[in-house]
């Protein structure tokens, strides 16, 4: 049944995430492809060839990924390999490999690009790795469709082409790093198994980044569909969506397999949810991207090594910060003594956290979500995903994306955005689902006529916002 209604989800469109509902079910993709997998052995081994002095000297950075690095040396190690009509070709002739170092392949999903997934991952990778190579796989040519058995059907030949070449460059393989979201993730798993059965060694690490769910295609014809342990040396997964929790309250961007699949499943919490954790909390497919990035900038987060989700009885809540008393950093993803569940908590961080986009909030009796003008005036309307209805979480501050003014409110009750000022007046605590105004301790209220005011706290729906 639960994939059945995965096949009948209709199509959104918000970006990084992908614009469509519609996901593979249980039938067999298959192709005959012998000679433009030949093709793209060709073209990428010619295209990661050191070249000369002479050729570096003119090489453009004009393929670079946005926020890369400046320096001409680092440059020479940062690329974009293209996989274009089925073959793969390369537009940036000046990629020049060093073979001792780390080599990172990012990896994008379904109806994305590297700069959509990975924005200014670039530079924060050569801070913490100067000299390391990172390659920057776009298959967008085959994953961009409407369709997305289309795009799933072409993870095997992407990844056994990659592997092809990958293979001839004689890099150390515990040093080989894939990173893969969404759709990619599949991609990095399928890489890891052919490039095993190529040189019979396992490359050393894969991240998934909220793997597609669900995903039924087999690698090299074997057993397991999609992302798994076996692939890789370690295999380290963030979980930030649950595709079985589409049909949800907070189904918005529900496309990630929840399941346990790796050596390490990360799991987050953020603010007073944990992220796919039922159909109670959000979902953001593009979290553990952002997350990921911060990792690699220096951030640290509490943690404990488990699933930090228990039931109030009747849907799934995280537990306290200060459950959280490991700490994790981007190291730790490497560290293969840490296996298991474990969860990680944006919160103990929010200093430095970057935020991971707005939200709505919607009010769990009336369904209108909350809303304000250039005016000040603060209501509750129809849902209708504008910005005026976007609100950024800043510490304890909520922040219309559209106006910039924080949520107010005075001790008669009244709730207004005004400019943010830090006053206590503009902070709002979460607790479960309601939001208590520091200042006065009430909690905010609206009716079935969409106005928006403080009241005591009383439990009722009117005061629950998701």
């Amino acid at each position: 049944m639960a994939m059945t209604r995965a096949l009948a989800r209709t199509k959104r469109a918000s970006l990084p995430r992908p614009p469509g509902r519609t996901h593979p079910g249980g039938e067999k993709m298959t192709f005959t492809m012998t000679k433009p997998l030949i093709c793209c052995a060709l073209a990428l081994a010619a295209t990661l060839l050191p070249r000369s002095a002479a050729e570096a000297a003119n090489c453009s950075d004009e393929n670079a990924i946005n926020g890369g690095p400046s320096s001409p040396t680092q440059k020479l190690h940062t690329g974009t390999i293209f996989y274009r009509n089925h073959t793969f070709g390369g537009s940036w002739p000046c990629f020049s490999f060093n073979s001792g170092q780390p080599t990172f392949i990012m990896i994008h999903g379904w109806n994305s690009s590297p700069n959509q997934a990975f924005h200014d991952l670039s530079s924060r990778l050569h801070t913490a790795y100067p000299n390391a190579n990172i390659i920057y796989l776009d298959w967008s040519a085959d994953s961009t469709t409407s369709n997305y058995l289309s795009a799933a059907g072409w993870v095997y030949w992407v990844a056994t082409g990659l592997a092809n070449d990958v293979a001839k460059l004689h890099v150390d393989p515990d040093k080989i790093i894939v990173v893969g979201h969404s759709l990619g993730a599949h991609v990095a798993g399928c890489f890891g198994e052919a490039y095993r059965s190529n040189t019979s060694h396992s490359i050393g690490t894969i991240v998934g980044l909220d793997p597609a769910a669900p995903f039924l295609q087999k690698c090299l014809g074997g057993l397991n569909s999609g992302l798994n342990s076996t692939q890789a040396t370690r295999v380290v997964v963030f979980h930030t969506s649950n595709s079985l929790t589409g049909l949800g309250s907070n189904k918005e961007q529900g496309y990630g397999n929840y399941s346990q699949i790796g050596h390490l499943d990360i799991y987050v919490k953020w603010g007073n949810y944990l992220y796919g954790g039922d159909i109670f909390n959000p979902n953001k497919h593009d979290l553990g991207n952002t997350v990921f990035s911060n990792l690699a900038s220096g951030m640290t987060y509490g943690g404990v090594n488990k699933w930090a989700g228990t039931s109030n009885g009747w849907h799934t809540v995280p537990q306290p910060d200060s459950y959280f008393t490991d700490t994790f950093s981007f190291s730790r993803l490497f560290e293969r003594a840490l296996t298991g569940q474990y969860t990680i908590d944006l919160n103990l961080n929010a200093s430095q956290f970057h935020a991971p986009g707005p939200l709505t909030h919607q009010d769990v009796h009336t369904g209108r979500c909350l809303d304000s003008n250039e005016q000040g005036s603060v209501y509750a309307l129809a849902c209708n995903g504008g910005n005026y209805q976007n609100w950024t979480r800043r510490g304890y501050t909520l922040v219309d994306v559209q106006t910039g003014h924080c949520l107010d409110s005075n001790e008669k009750g009244n709730v207004y955005a005004l400019a943010c000022n830090g006053g206590n007046y503009q902070n709002w605590e979460r607790r479960g689902y309601t939001f208590v105004d520091v200042q006065t301790g009430l909690c905010l209220d609206s009716n079935e006529e969409g106005s928006v005011y403080t009241l005591a706290c009383n439990g009722g729906n009117y005061q629950s916002w998701k």
